[in-house]
């Protein structure tokens, strides 16, 4: 007589495990996506630092004549000139502001005013930036000065052609002399 066929079959077996490898699609699409986002705000970063450079400069620079002062090595006039220049040169050259370039006397405070929001050039201690400070002996708050200087340099935006706070850039435009 036969055995009972059953009794020859091997035991069941279970398919191994699903491994890790390879992924799922979505885990594909997943990762992608992070990859992007994280190249996408690793270049808006690169943006953001490469725009801020001229003002990261000036701000090292302002302050470096602010240190000259204070140790003698410059005279308060000469001050004034040098952060003029930095002005201008951040202004015009590191930021695109063109039509600033040819700006002086009051024009080109009311143009710093229109920066900083406020009357502190046409006005205030900034007014030595203007005409007065060709001046034979031209007085000016000192501390106002650098404080106004400071707040301007914070102020401006390192977006080309844009005003602080989003606002149209506007220029004044000199007024037509006699």
């Amino acid at each position: 007589m036969q055995s009972d066929p059953l009794q020859q079959l091997r035991d069941v077996h279970l398919p191994p495990d699903p491994g890790a490898w390879p992924l799922a699609p979505g885990w594909w699409i997943l990762g992608i996506a992070v990859l992007s986002a994280l190249i996408f705000l690793g270049l808006r970063y690169y943006q953001f630092r490469q725009q801020r450079r001229p003002i990261r400069y000036a701000q090292r620079h302002l302050e470096h004549l602010h240190q000259a002062l204070k140790a003698g090595q410059l005279q308060p006039l000469d001050y004034v000139h040098q952060v003029n220049r930095t002005l201008k040169r951040l202004l015009v050259r590191g930021l695109g502001q063109t039509e600033l370039g040819a700006l002086s006397g009051q024009a080109w405070l009311k143009a710093l005013d229109a920066l900083t929001d406020d009357h502190f050039f046409t006005t205030g201690a900034g007014q030595i930036l203007g005409d007065s400070r060709f001046q034979a002996q031209p007085e000016f708050n000192l501390q106002g000065f650098q404080k106004g200087i400071g707040r301007l340099v914070n102020n401006v935006h390192a977006r080309r052609g844009q005003a602080p706070a989003g606002k149209p850039w506007h220029t004044p435009q000199p007024e037509p002399g006699p």
